[in-house]
């Protein structure tokens, strides 16, 4: 079976849990949509988990990209400016605290490792289930053309521009997104949107917020 989560931050706890939930095997594939990282307690946990999984395949969300962009900063100069502390300002204001603390403990391979785990992942992934095709991206098609090949895409319009779930961006695929915390249901529950071709799955990013996964074969969602 395939199945696609998103915006786990940290949770390490819930992530453990739903691939429990999911019965996950070492036949299945799961895709993670970006922000492993950040906010939660044990995004270095996470990482390493996942890293370990030969049929777990991330790719890079918004928190990565902009964790990715200070590291860099922070390895090829020997000073700090003012643009580089208001980036580190702005990584800790949305949670980067705790990748940076959990980083830093680490022995130099592991955590040079873990950063090249980061650097590696892909803006975006296609597949395929059975003829349906699937785009799995962060956040949305920033300056969307339909001529446009998904190559042909900034960072910063795949990780950060929404998916506007009122467009039908493709006819022959649906895109299933992250980023975008949904809102609660009437019933206080927040659960997946399905609507013109385009997926949402991030239910939310604190501890007391639910967790969720799709699978691709079925239709099915899980929450934890």
């Amino acid at each position: 079976m395939t199945y696609v989560m998103s915006d786990i931050h940290g949770r390490y706890d819930k992530y453990k849990l739903m691939l429990k939930e999911i019965n996950f095997k070492d036949n299945d594939d799961l895709y993670v949509i970006g922000d492993m990282i950040d906010i939660g307690k044990y995004p270095v946990e996470l990482l390493r988990d996942m890293s370990m999984r030969a049929n777990v395949f991330p790719i890079l969300g918004d928190h990565e990209y902009l964790a990715l962009k200070i590291i860099k900063r922070a390895k090829n100069s020997t000073k700090e400016n003012a643009d580089f502390r208001q980036m580190v300002d702005e990584w800790l204001k949305i949670g980067g605290n705790t990748t940076a603390n959990g980083l830093a403990v680490l022995e130099d391979d592991e955590r040079e490792a873990l950063i090249e785990y980061l650097e590696d992942l892909p803006l975006y992934e296609e597949i395929y289930i059975g003829s349906q095709k699937y785009i799995l991206v962060h956040a949305g098609l920033g300056q969307f053309s339909s001529e446009r090949e998904l190559d042909d895409y900034s960072p910063e319009e795949l990780v950060l521009e929404k998916l506007d779930m009122n467009k039908c961006y493709f006819d022959d695929a649906i895109i299933i997104s992250g980023h975008t915390v949904l809102e609660n249901t009437e019933g206080g529950q927040r659960r997946v949107v399905r609507k013109n071709s385009n997926i949402s799955i991030n239910c939310g990013e604190a501890e007391d917020q639910p967790l969720c996964a799709i699978c691709l074969e079925s239709g099915k969602e899980y929450y934890v």
